[in-house]
């Protein structure tokens, strides 16, 4: 699909947004203890307060209720300016556009996945494997066979999902417009041969991608 921006690029878009308001937050925090440790630092015993925890004595707290909800407040709208700002990203991450060029049912068992191709490419099922073309939208819809399972692509941010028996749930990508082999784990701890449950995702070009099905049928 022309136009189609890849999901992983509002990903990365996501990451720096959040990754500069965890900067500015642990500059603001930091700045703040040192100036605290500065001004009320005592210089000799005597300056302690009655009040001052000592050994063995538990502090009956110094915050005021008032400065607590300031911090609440703006604690509120940090979160909520963040979430309003990036919603729009989020949500073209997480919805898999009306028209996909390719739909493939992936499902999990102990301890592999399988793929299945829909019916006008020949209806063919693959183990630990899907070939797919260059620069193609691809929605992956879900499901496992028996335990939980979760299915990832790291290369491609954002593209995760649970596998649950029962339960279909839908991910999407678009292909790069280069030839590439990528790796599919499960992130979900699903029992002793979790840590083998990997399979591959090859991305070749529509000729190569013909072939590919026409060697199935």
């Amino acid at each position: 699909m022309a136009g189609i921006v890849p999901p992983q690029e509002y990903w990365w878009m996501l990451f720096k947004y959040y990754l500069l308001a965890a900067f500015v937050l642990a500059g603001g925090v930091t700045a703040l203890l040192v100036y605290f440790f500065s001004k009320y630092r005592a210089s000799s015993e005597d300056e302690f307060a009655e009040d001052y925890p000592g050994p063995g004595r538990v502090p009956t707290g110094f915050a005021k209720i008032g400065a607590t909800k300031y911090m609440l407040v703006v604690t509120g709208i940090i979160v909520l300016g963040l979430t309003i700002a990036t919603y729009p990203y989020t949500e073209y991450v997480e919805l898999t556009p009306s028209s996909p060029d390719i739909v493939i049912w992936v499902t999990g068992y102990t301890f592999g996945w399988r793929f299945e191709y829909p019916p006008d490419l020949g209806g063919f099922t693959t183990i630990n494997e899907v070939v797919l073309p260059t620069d193609t939208v691809v929605e992956f819809k879900v499901t496992s066979d028996d335990v939980f399972h979760a299915f990832g692509i790291p290369e491609f941010k954002g593209a995760k999902v649970d596998a649950i028996k029962g339960i279909v749930n839908s991910l999407w990508i678009k292909t790069p417009s280069q030839p590439g082999e990528y790796d599919i784990f499960c992130y979900e701890l699903c029992g002793v041969g979790h840590s083998l449950m990997k399979a591959k995702l090859k991305v070749v070009t529509p000729e190569e991608f013909k072939e590919f099905i026409e060697s199935k049928r």
